[in-house]
Formats: C-alpha cells, structure tokens, sequence
C-alpha cells in the first residue's frame, strides 16, 4: 500500500473519508466515517471504492458469471428460494 495511487484510488482510511459520496465509498463506508468525524468511537479501518470493487469483478470475469445468474429467470417469476440459490451461487463466486 506504498502507492499512492493505490490509496486513493482503491482504498480511502476512514479518518477521510467523511467528505466522500455514497457513489464512491457506499453507504454503510459513508455513515461509518462521518461518526468518526463527529467523535463517535469508531474501530480504525478503511473504505475500499466501488472503482475498486468494479476493477476486481471485471479482472476475474465474475460480471459475466454475476449477469448470467441474475438473468436465468426474471425476479418477478421466482419463489424466494429460488432467489436465495441465486444469492449463495453469486456469493461462492466471489469466495
């Protein structure tokens, strides 16, 4: 994490990330920094950007394998177990 770029590109500590969009950090990465800066104890940690996030999905051909699974059947015909399958055959994607 020497670069740079790397760091504010891909990863942004909390302790700035208060200033950031939701578009950038998400919400959850958002509302975490933004306690730290009013002085609510918050761990130390950091935000990884969703260009970061978009750069990994791409690089390893998980998009394709993501749009595939998402488009096998239309959402509004599935049972909600079918949408469960869905979920945990996209998170063993990323695992």
């Amino acid at each position: 994490m020497d670069d740079p770029r790397l760091t504010s590109h891909w990863l942004i500590p909390l302790r700035e990330a208060h200033c950031e969009s939701t578009a950038r950090i998400g919400g959850k990465g958002l509302a975490l920094a933004r306690l730290m800066a009013y002085g609510i104890p918050v761990p130390e940690g950091f935000c990884i950007t969703t260009e970061a996030f978009s750069t990994f999905v791409d690089s390893g051909g998980l998009r394709e394998r993501i749009l595939l699974e998402l488009h096998r059947k239309p959402f509004e015909a599935m049972r909600w177990e079918e949408i469960w399958d869905v979920a945990l055959r996209i998170r063993h994607l990323f695992l």
